[in-house]
């Protein structure tokens, strides 16, 4: 993915200023300023600098100066430390489960152990003289990657994957000072699967020719490495081989596969969606959904949530849209005496009682609907004459006491409580509103003719911030937990709430505060720079959201949950206010749970 969007190798970026390239199993990229990254999708990463920074960087990879003793200097430090030291202090940031040391115990290798996993048959085969790397020895010790080798090994107990990491870091390491490496995999040690029409070489051609370069490149003369080949009359295209006459097409030095549908802006000119482009731009929807899809490891039903939410706010804005669904693409499963319509007539057929609380004025949008000669009872399809009684407006199920929603309860209409999106609405006559999310968001809202004449936990509504933490007495309190205590519901019969914790309290010193303070995590909200958030400070306040996000955050370890319930409250609050943020989601990796 570049830029958010998939491509397919090679590609140039900003006029050839940045290539990215496969070679052997590694992806590899270019700088036009001498930097060389290459990563195996993996365990390694080679770092290659041109000479003209020698002795003038600093970080992981040593300072480039020739001298190894002196590598492992610390960010802020002038002599060399131990390396668990050294790669802690290089740590770009305090981020969540990644920690400088264990949990618990750290675990250890005995003695036993270590002999075992330094014979030939599992790191020894290394530095065996008389084994695959013999005529490495010379050009690149292997005293270093032995001994990884064997601590990894050790302690993953033994673990094949790790084993055959470590032997094919060595193996790319020989093969790029043009050592010669000699056959060292079988089907039981460390085999590799080629895809379909290729096949598996210990010293293959780093520049093989593909569809967008049938010839390979020119004065291109890299030292062999270990890849999976193309069969004889095959070539790579992209990342597959296909035969020379299923090569693709090259479109603004984008290579595209045969077959394969591209739309320039991203959006289709044809499909079900077409006529809903001009009244409600895909750009933001198309990228969200490519990302929740990419984080799910192509999971079809983030997919099928994703376009379904387009489909949702197309027909909510009265785009008239096409069928999408299938049933071999995010078919829709409606339960019995029901089926599938593109446009569902919403407030259908309903139970009496029911039609009227079905609040949907935006003509229509997919669903399920109601087989003819049955009716909607607030939860499923039946025939009229199973609706149940209906007493004063309130809607009882045929089996039980339950509500089903929309329900109006009370004389004159007292309380009515109904869904909206992933929230329950419940309104009292008098003007009180509460919603609540069904996870961790309730919001009470009040007329202004309350003004000054309420308390509690949401405060006095006087406008004044500043004395709210007032306990039932009416004093003002110094501090938070013993106000919330003093507004404790008493004579607690069920799931009694506790005033301290039952075990050791979670604490939160300011080295963590820091933390979910940076621009990655809750401090987006206040952020400096490309500031998604920014549009809507003039309406709601986003310190509030910080202050609490940072909080929360840091009682529960650095859960991302946290922070994506936080960021989805802030824009919800700014959407009622009428500012609507785009594009949070996907930047901070957010999914959206359709319910």
């Amino acid at each position: 993915m570049v830029n958010d969007e998939f491509v397919n190798l090679p590609i140039s970026l900003q006029d050839g200023e940045v290539t990215v390239h496969k070679s052997g199993w590694y992806a590899v990229i270019s700088t036009s300023f001498g930097l060389e990254v290459k990563f195996d999708w993996k365990s390694a990463v080679f770092v290659t600098l041109s000479s003209d920074y020698k002795g003038a960087v600093c970080g992981l990879c040593g300072n480039y100066n020739g001298k190894e003793n002196d590598d492992l200097i610390p960010k802020n430090g002038i002599q060399p430390v131990e390396p668990a030291v050294f790669g802690a202090s290089w740590r770009v940031a305090e981020i969540p489960g990644c920690l400088d040391a264990c949990e618990g115990e750290c675990p250890d290798c005995d003695i036993t152990e270590k002999d075992k996993y330094e014979n030939n048959d599992y790191c020894g085969i290394i530095k065996d003289p008389r084994g695959p790397f013999r005529d490495c020895h010379a050009q690149v010790d292997p005293a270093d990657a032995f001994e990884d080798c064997v601590f990894d090994v050790c302690t993953f107990e033994g673990t094949q994957d790790i084993l055959c990491q470590a032997i094919t870091a060595y193996t790319s390491a020989c093969q790029e000072v043009g050592a010669k490496v000699y056959s060292w995999r079988t089907e039981q040690f460390c085999p590799i699967k080629c895809s379909a029409i290729s096949h598996y070489e210990v010293c293959a051609d780093t520049c093989p020719a593909t569809c967008p370069s049938l010839a390979p490149p020119r004065g291109c003369h890299l030292p062999c490495m270990e890849d999976c080949v193309c069969d004889e009359g095959h070539i790579l295209s992209g990342d597959i081989c296909v035969p020379l006459s299923h090569c693709g097409c090259e479109h603004e030095d984008r290579y595209y596969h045969i077959g394969e549908v591209f739309f320039p802006n991203g959006m289709s000119p044809k499909g079900p969606f077409a006529s809903c482009h001009s009244i409600l731009d895909p750009k933001e929807f198309f990228e969200d959904c490519v990302f929740d899809v990419c984080a799910a490891n192509g999971e079809e039903s983030v997919q099928c949530d994703n376009v379904a939410a387009y489909a949702f706010s197309c027909q909510k804005a009265g785009a008239d849209i096409q069928i999408w669904r299938s049933p071999f693409f995010c078919p829709m499963k409606c339960p019995a005496n029901s089926h599938y319509e593109l446009c569902a007539d919403l407030s259908g057929v309903a139970c009496s009682g029911l039609a009227e609380l079905v609040p949907f004025n935006t003509g229509c949008r997919e669903g399920c609907e109601c087989d003819t000669g049955f009716v909607f009872n607030g939860e499923t399809c039946v025939e009229e004459d199973e609706c149940g009684c209906s007493d004063g407006q309130r809607t009882y199920k045929v089996d039980g006491e339950l509500y089903n929603l929309p329900v109006v309860l009370g004389e004159e209409s007292l309380v009515s409580i109904s869904q909206q999106g992933h929230q329950i609405k419940i309104k009292m006559i008098f003007g009180l509103i509460v919603t609540y999310d069904w996870n961790h968001e309730l919001i009470i809202k009040l007329p202004s003719s309350y003004y000054n004449l309420v308390c509690g936990l949401c405060g006095n509504f006087n406008g004044d911030k500043t004395d709210e933490i007032q306990n039932p007495a009416g004093e003002l309190l110094s501090n938070v937990v013993d106000w919330a205590k003093s507004w404790r519901t008493p004579n607690q019969k069920d799931k009694k709430c506790s005033d301290t914790c039952q075990h050791d309290c979670p604490a939160c010193d300011d080295k963590q505060r820091k933390v979910y303070e940076t621009e990655d995590l809750c401090g987006a909200l206040t952020a400096k720079h490309h500031n998604v958030f920014e549009i809507c400070h003039e309406k709601v306040a986003p310190k509030p959201f910080l202050d609490s996000c940072v909080f929360d955050m840091c009682m529960n370890k650095g859960d991302k949950k946290i922070l994506c319930q936080t960021l989805a409250s802030y824009t919800q609050q700014c959407r009622e206010e009428g500012v609507e943020i785009n594009g949070w989601r996907r930047k901070f990796g957010c999914r959206e749970l359709l319910f």
